[in-house]
């Protein structure tokens, strides 16, 4: 008599199929997501030629799955770039299988830089790094006139855009800043972002002077991993610590607005997620914070990480609600339902303008879920109930990537959601319209060749601008296209 057999259970669940690349020679190729037995979700993929590769997506399924369903459809742009050729990730442009507008353009407008960051994802440098765009010779600075051309590409696409982020290379050290912030003005843009070390910041107290010439319209996104020397010394190659709070400190003085942008990397800086967010909280004018996990682009190519235990959102969420005491906790995060939801998590608070400085998310205030449900309805809301429809409305532009604080009706927005006041007292500065300040913090997990997933990038809703009048969603760009 023959030995019973009994079949043996995978270890994990089957939750679907993508497609991604090969980390080595980045060919497009299928890949599984899967639910793991410790309630993990990881991709597995093979490449015929490099082999297979586990990389971990979150490391809560719960949350993955949950995440998925805050969607919504995406927006067509009045202009498509390009056509369909090659098939995604190769059309880049956009082209008509892409399945969302642009809510936000990045414009980089010099490849140089005043440092030189282990992990900078443009692999920027004094003697490095190349820009889009950029007049044939250096390869390093666009011009007027090519930054004019670049602003018409994302006109044309978008009809009359509200906000353009300006980064690099590091975007202060282009000697034509000013002109190129004046066009942007001139333009009809209500606000522009710029991303930057705050090298220039922290030493130059006149060109700060000069950058608080541009009032409500501008904002200023500062690196900020640390509040710490060895942080500095590993992610930026130098201590940048008392650089960074004094970027700040004259920023403060000038009366600009400032959103802090961490990069995050296991077992080097997550500790010190909740030191950040109370610096935030005490700066009257840091508006903001954006935690990206590291991606493995550009020169974060070589910075080791383990890829089957890497840094997750879910992972961002339980250390802000333990560094904090709860003062976030993680179901005040929200996924933003313009980009794939995978994208993005983000909450908004309210902050009081006294000495106690008490600090009130927006979902204490209201059920944000419950008008961000978009698979149960559409308007998920009485529409007879006005107060109920304003609502709906102000959740929706809220948690869009376009959003900015700088904007008199996203203000209003956020005044209605937390049942505060907002005063049309005619100052030019909407935030002096009401009694204390908005903190959103914004959770970004950047893809790599690693944990690159097709479907997030088909639905990307943050582009670059290129010098050809391409909008590349960011991910692809650096990807696929960067230097290309």
């Amino acid at each position: 008599m023959e030995p019973a057999q009994h079949r043996t259970d995978k270890e994990y669940i089957f939750h679907e199929l993508t497609r991604s690349v090969c980390p080595s020679c980045l060919k497009l190729i299928d890949a599984k997501i899967v639910i793991t037995r410790d309630n993990r979700v990881k991709m597995l993929k093979r490449c015929p030629e490099h082999g297979s590769f586990e990389v971990l997506l979150s490391s809560d399924a719960g949350h993955y799955c949950d995440t998925l369903t805050y969607n919504k459809p995406g927006s067509i742009p009045f202009h498509l770039s390009t056509s369909v050729s090659k098939g995604c990730p190769h059309d880049c442009g956009i082209c008509p299988d892409h399945e969302q507008h642009t809510c936000l353009a990045l414009m980089e407008i010099t490849g140089r830089c005043n440092m030189k960051c282990p992990i900078c994802y443009a692999d920027s440098g004094a003697d490095s790094g190349s820009v889009s765009g950029a007049d044939s010779g250096t390869g390093k600075d666009i011009s007027l006139e090519q930054a004019q051309k670049m602003l018409d590409s994302y006109t044309k696409a978008e009809g009359k855009p509200e906000v353009l982020q300006i980064s690099g290379g590091e975007p202060t050290l282009h000697p034509q800043l000013h002109e190129i912030l004046d066009m942007y003005r001139n333009s009809g843009l209500k606000a522009f972002l710029i991303n930057t070390n705050g090298v220039r910041i922290s030493r130059e107290e006149a060109f700060v002077k000069s950058l608080a010439g541009y009032g409500s319209e501008l904002e200023i996104y500062l690196q900020f991993d640390s509040l710490s020397r060895d942080v500095g010394l590993k992610l930026r190659g130098q201590d940048v610590s008392e650089l960074r709070i004094q970027a700040l400190d004259n920023l403060e003085k000038h009366g600009i607005l400032a959103n802090l942008v961490v990069t995050l990397v296991k077992g080097i800086n997550e500790h010190e997620i909740g030191p950040v967010i109370n610096e935030a909280v005490k700066r009257p004018n840091v508006t903001g914070i954006v935690f990206q996990l590291i991606t493995g682009v550009g020169r974060a190519v070589s910075f080791r990480q383990d890829m089957s235990d890497r840094l997750t959102v879910p992972d961002v969420l339980g250390r802000i609600e333990h560094q904090t005491a709860g003062m976030f906790r993680r179901d005040d995060f929200i996924p933003l339902p313009c980009p794939h939801p995978s994208c993005c998590s983000l909450t908004y608070a309210f902050v009081t303008g006294d000495k106690k400085k008490t600090v009130k998310p927006v979902t204490r205030y209201i059920d944000v879920r419950k008008y961000l449900d978009y698979f149960k309805n559409t308007i998920c809301i009485d529409a007879r109930d006005i107060l109920n429809e304003a609502l709906y409305h102000s959740v929706d532009r809220l948690w869009s990537a376009s959003a900015s604080l700088r904007l008199t009706e996203v203000l209003k927005d956020f005044s209605r959601c937390c049942g505060i006041k907002f005063k049309a007292t005619g100052e030019s500065d909407p935030l002096k319209q009401i009694p204390g300040k908005p903190l959103r913090i914004l959770i970004k997990p950047f893809m790599d060749a690693y944990n690159y997933d097709l479907k997030r990038a088909k639905k990307c809703c943050i582009h670059v601008l290129t010098g050809d009048g391409r909008l590349v969603p960011f991910c692809n760009y650096n990807i696929f296209h960067r230097g290309g």
